[in-house]
């Protein structure tokens, strides 16, 4: 009875990577931006393209009444890709905010090279215009324990767990959460860091009960007073996937390092 990976090389769920933006950004120069990308979007495996909510929400207010949300405009753009009917891949152009999602990742350059295809053109095209607030880098890991779910000892699996976690809950006697944060790096953009460790009880393909655990973290690098700079995308994002790397990893023991292939040195 042992945990595995979600994926026979890794453990990786699902990815995002968000720009926002400090103002909106006009629709004119949303559509102008991601106009190129739209037109390739079937070249580039995309199944699906429609307008997207804006990011906005609006509150009406009205006399005598409770405020009320007013329907989301149209204000951008999504590409989608799905296999048998599921969401794998999306990337939306909107006026507070940029992104992409993918749920097959492979390797972190692989990833760097297709959002050179998808997104990275489009937010080039706006530098001269917006101004970036913040990146957000997401990543979604997943283990499943194979065996009876009582006896799920998450020991084997993660290098330190949470001490206001009972022994007994750690050893399988429940389900149970730890979702820690902080900041750290420069003052003038710092970097927010996220590690939210998820054990619940789930079911199988033939209706059994079992044990996943979930790793999510999150590297968010904020602006200041002074916008972030668009030249330095490119090495931000791979910087913040680093920090990333090395999170999730000294988060596990190091059999489970080994077994999907992370090397800590490689990213301090």
């Amino acid at each position: 009875m042992t945990w595995r990976p979600r994926h026979e090389a890794h453990a990786i769920e699902r990815v995002r990577l968000l720009f926002t933006f400090r103002e909106p950004v006009p629709s004119k120069v949303v559509a102008k931006s991601s106009h190129e990308t739209r037109q390739q979007a079937s070249d580039l495996g995309f199944d699906s393209v429609g307008p997207a909510e804006s990011s906005i929400t609006t509150i009406k207010l009205q006399a005598h009444n409770s405020p009320q949300t007013e329907p989301s405009v149209k204000n951008g753009f999504v590409m989608r890709r799905h296999q048998n009917g599921d969401l794998v891949e999306e990337v939306s152009f909107k006026d507070m905010v940029y992104g992409y999602m993918t749920m097959t990742y492979g390797r972190w350059e692989s990833l760097v090279a297709r959002l050179e295809e998808v997104l990275l053109p489009a937010l080039d095209n706006i530098s001269d215009i917006a101004e970036l607030d913040a990146i957000k880098l997401e990543y979604w890991d997943s283990f499943v324990f194979e065996g009876n779910p009582l006896e799920a000892d998450v020991s084997m699996l993660l290098s330190v767990v949470d001490t206001a976690i009972p022994a007994d809950v750690c050893a399988g006697n429940s389900a149970w959460h730890s979702h820690v944060g902080w900041f750290e790096g420069y003052e003038e953009a710092p970097n927010l860091i996220n590690r939210n460790i998820d054990v619940v009880d789930t079911l199988n393909a033939e209706g059994q009960e079992m044990r996943s655990l979930g790793i999510y973290t999150l590297v968010e690098r904020r602006s200041k007073s002074t916008p972030l700079d668009f030249q330095s995308v490119r090495e931000l994002i791979n910087g913040m996937h680093n920090r990333s790397l090395l999170l999730f990893g000294e988060s596990l023991s190091a059999e489970y390092r080994d077994q999907i292939g992370i090397n800590l040195e490689a990213y301090k």
